[in-house]
C-alpha cells in the first residue's frame, strides 16, 4: 500500500503542474487579448482624432502652411506669421482656434469709404468722443462679452479670454490697435484689429448704445485713410459691412494686395482733414485733451440691412 502510494504522488504532482501551465497559458493569451484590444482602440481613437484635425484643413496649396500653424502654440508670434500669410484665428464651439482664409475676401476701400447719413447726423450731435490706443483691452474685453451674449442666445462665441490676452499683447507690442466710442467717461463702443505695414485686418468690434459701433468703424477708416494704409481686411462681407463699401475679392487678388500693403508703411494715430465737405465730430487725443475737431469724410452712402449687427469680422 505504502509503495503504491508513493508511485502515484509523481503522477499527482505532474498534473496539477499540467493544469497550473494550462491556467497561466489561458492568462497570458487573455491579457494578449485585452492587450491588443487596447492597442487597437488606442489606434481607432488616435485615427479619429487626426482624422477630425486633418478634416478641419481643407485640401489645397496653402494646406501645408495651415498644418504648420496648428502645429505651434497660440502666441503673438504665431498670429503675426498668420496674417503674413493671410490666415486669420477663429474659435469654434468647443473653443479651438482655427485658422481661416475666407474666399472671396471682404475688403472695405480705404480711399472712397462710405459713410451712412444716420451716422452723419450723430456726428454733428457731439453725443460720442472718439479716442485711438486708449482702452484697447477695454474694447476687446467689450466684443467678447458681447459674444458672450450671444452664445447664450445660441450663438458661437469665439472672443475667448485666451484671444483676449494674446490680442492684448499684440497691442503692447504696437502690432494691434484699438478706436474707442466713449460717452462721458463711460466707454460705449470700440473696433481693434491688427497692423502689419500698411495692411490692417479688422477682427471685431462692439457697442452699448446705438450707432456707437457705426461711429467706431467710421473713425477706423478715416484713420486708415489719412494714416496711408493701403488695405482694409474686413474678412467676410456682411451687410452691415457694405454699408461702408465692403465688397468681396478673390483669394488670390487678396494675396497680391496683402502682400504688397504688408510690405509699405503706415501710422495709425487720430489726425484731422480740412473742413470741406466734411462733418465734424467731437473727439479726445491720445493725450486726454478733449473737444479737438476730428472731421469725417465720406462720399454717398449705402444703407445697411435693417437689424444688421455692427461686426468687423
Amino acid at each position: 500500500m505504502p509503495s503504491t502510494t508513493d508511485g502515484a504522488r509523481p503522477d499527482a504532482v505532474h498534473g496539477e503542474s499540467m493544469i497550473a501551465h494550462a491556467a497561466r497559458t489561458s492568462v497570458l493569451a487573455r491579457l494578449g487579448e485585452v492587450v491588443t484590444d487596447l492597442k487597437q482602440g488606442m489606434l481607432q481613437a488616435l485615427a479619429r482624432g487626426a482624422g477630425g484635425i486633418i478634416g478641419q484643413i481643407p485640401r489645397g496649396p496653402e494646406s501645408l502652411t495651415r498644418v504648420a500653424l496648428y502645429a505651434q502654440p497660440f502666441t503673438p508670434e504665431c498670429v503675426i506669421e498668420a496674417y503674413q500669410l493671410g490666415f486669420v484665428p477663429v474659435t469654434n464651439a468647443e473653443g479651438r482656434i482655427q485658422w481661416l482664409d475666407f474666399d472671396p475676401r471682404g475688403v472695405i476701400p480705404i480711399a472712397d469709404f462710405h459713410i451712412a447719413r444716420e451716422i452723419r447726423r450723430v456726428c454733428r450731435k457731439g453725443t460720442f468722443h472718439v479716442t485711438v490706443n486708449q482702452d484697447f483691452r477695454g474694447v476687446i474685453q467689450g466684443c467678447a462679452e458681447g459674444k458672450s451674449r450671444r452664445a447664450r442666445n445660441g450663438d458661437a462665441s469665439w472672443v475667448t479670454p485666451e484671444i483676449v490676452d494674446v490680442y492684448t499683447a499684440l497691442h503692447r507690442m504696437g502690432a494691434a490697435h484699438s478706436v474707442e466710442v466713449w460717452q462721458g467717461e463711460r466707454l460705449v463702443g470700440g473696433t481693434y484689429g491688427v497692423s502689419i505695414g500698411a495692411y490692417f485686418c479688422g477682427e471685431s468690434q462692439f457697442y452699448l448704445v446705438s450707432n456707437a459701433g457705426k461711429v467706431a468703424l467710421a473713425y477706423l477708416c478715416h484713420i486708415l485713410k489719412t494714416g496711408g494704409y493701403l488695405l482694409h481686411d474686413a474678412q467676410m462681407v456682411t451687410p452691415y459691412l457694405q454699408s461702408f463699401g465692403c465688397h468681396g475679392i478673390s483669394r488670390t487678388e487678396f494675396r497680391t494686395q496683402r502682400i504688397r500693403a504688408q510690405l509699405g508703411s503706415a501710422r495709425f494715430e487720430m489726425t484731422e482733414l480740412a473742413p470741406d465737405d466734411t462733418l465734424e465730430c467731437k473727439t479726445r487725443s491720445r493725450s486726454g485733451a478733449r473737444d479737438q475737431l476730428a472731421p469725417i469724410m465720406g462720399s454717398k452712402p449705402l444703407r445697411a440691412a435693417p437689424g444688421a449687427h455692427p461686426a468687423v469680422a
